[in-house]
């Protein structure tokens, strides 16, 4: 016979299982990582009576969590394509600022280089002029070795992370297999404790923050885990080990990071690393802070290379041909090892420009320089008295002439051509009245 009491009795310990369970989401509403759990009731085996069956009222079933495999591999997905931006945008501002300030970047240094080297070129033979181009840069210099330092700190910022990144994902590999085991203790996953099913859900998701991963879920609830879907990519977490992960980075390659996971005791590169931060991390380096670095390797190369090419095939205030301003082995340090080699300003070399002046303003039209030849920079005026800065005044008129001549096409036609140069050259090859050279000169220029 059906007893009443004891129906009813159940019942109010079904229903009391019940609101524990709501207070308990109720208590846990701010738990970080907690998932609603969710009661659930079952008939009770009902009393056959004669030829029926009579109900014997319920018992509590189970309690689940609220918790969907989809929803919670979106989340995860969603997650590591949100964590992948941020370092991405951190550390692109960072180079964006670096080189792109109007006070500390390089267009600054480069427009007041060439200016200096426009005031010099108008009056080559002064001291003030040449003292200033030596300081400017001098000044370029500093500030490409400056930013090259800044892109290095960057470097090794980025380095520094993802070690640790890749330090997290192994520590998080070895929790998730501590809860895999207790897991697998239970072979039924509807029969796993919320709290612990909870525990590896929240693993998941910091992995997610930090690569994107492929979970496989088994009956008991323990997981695998690897860093993609591909069955050949390396494993971090399954049910008997975990992979412990490092990088390597080449000093000859900046940008560049190598991902290795020690599976078997053997540390293999992988490439599957793509989503999170890490991936982030990574994607900047190689995308951003590479080209950045070569970009400004490569600007530094041809200053230096472009430069001292005008620095030597011109002559210096004595008449010697010119030698390298910057350090020439740019090509293989690097902005970094961009440095001036000259500190005496009569060691500037000179070269000759036209100019026209519009609305006020020079407006450089061509410009013209050459290798001084052995003979030419051993020139000895024998008919002279005063020998003193005999090649200055030799060297610097003949590249008054041949400025004239080879900007003839220039000059022909206009109302009126000045030129500008130093030592007075000009009035000195008028004044000179011995045969030779300089009357050849002069029957040129006229």
């Amino acid at each position: 016979m059906v007893d009443i009491l004891n129906i009813g009795a159940g019942a109010t310990q079904l229903y009391r299982s019940a609101l524990s369970t709501v207070s308990n989401n109720i208590a846990n509403m701010n738990t970080d990582g907690y998932t609603r759990q969710v009661s659930a009731s079952a008939e009770n085996t009902p009393i056959q009576m004669g030829g029926m069956f009579v109900g014997d009222g319920a018992r509590l079933a189970s309690i689940t969590r609220a918790f969907s495999e989809f929803n919670e591999s979106n989340l995860r997905n969603s997650s590591s394509d949100l964590a992948n931006q941020d370092p991405m945008i951190k550390y692109t501002d960072r180079v964006v600022d670096i080189m792109g300030s109007k006070t500390a970047g390089l267009n600054s240094a480069l427009d007041t280089f060439f200016n200096s080297a426009r005031d010099l070129s108008s009056d080559p033979g002064s001291t003030t002029l040449r003292n200033g181009y030596l300081r400017d840069a001098d000044g370029l210099a500093v500030r490409f070795r400056e930013l090259a330092g800044q892109l290095t700190s960057v470097e090794e910022e980025t380095q520094t992370s993802i070690n640790s990144q890749l330090t997290s994902l192994t520590s998080l590999g070895k929790q998730l297999l501590a809860v895999n085991q207790l897991l697998e203790k239970n072979h039924s996953g509807n029969q796993q404790a919320p709290a612990l099913l909870d525990q590896r859900d929240n693993i998941l998701r910091d992995m997610a923050e930090i690569t994107k991963i492929h979970v496989k879920q088994n009956t008991s609830g323990s997981v695998e885990v690897r860093l993609d879907s591909q069955t050949g990519t390396p494993v971090v977490v399954e049910a008997l080990r975990s992979t412990e992960f490092s990088a390597t980075f080449d000093a000859t390659k900046p940008g560049q990071a190598e991902i290795l996971a020690n599976v078997y005791g053997t540390a293999n590169p992988t490439a599957s690393v793509i989503g999170g931060s890490l991936g982030g991390l990574i994607n900047f380096r190689t995308q951003i802070l590479a080209p950045t670095l070569a970009s400004l390797n490569g600007l530094a190369e041809v200053v230096a290379t472009e430069v001292n090419a005008l620095q030597t095939t011109a002559v210096d205030a004595g008449g010697i041909r010119g030698t390298n301003l910057f350090n020439a082995d740019v090509a293989t340090t690097g902005a970094a090892g961009f440095t001036l080699l000259q500190t005496d300003a009569s060691k500037v070399a000179i070269a000759a420009y036209a100019f026209q002046i519009v609305d006020g303003v020079q407006r450089p039209i061509a410009y013209l320089s050459r290798s001084v030849k052995d003979a030419e920079s051993r020139w000895y005026d024998i008919m002279e008295t005063d020998q003193s800065g005999f090649e200055t005044r030799h060297l610097e008129t003949l590249a008054i002439i041949e400025a004239v001549e080879d900007l003839s096409y220039l000059i022909a036609g206009t109302k009126g051509t000045t030129v500008w140069t130093d030592h007075k050259n000009l009035e000195w090859l008028r004044q000179h009245k011995n045969p030779g050279r300089p009357m050849r000169w002069g029957i040129r220029l006229t």
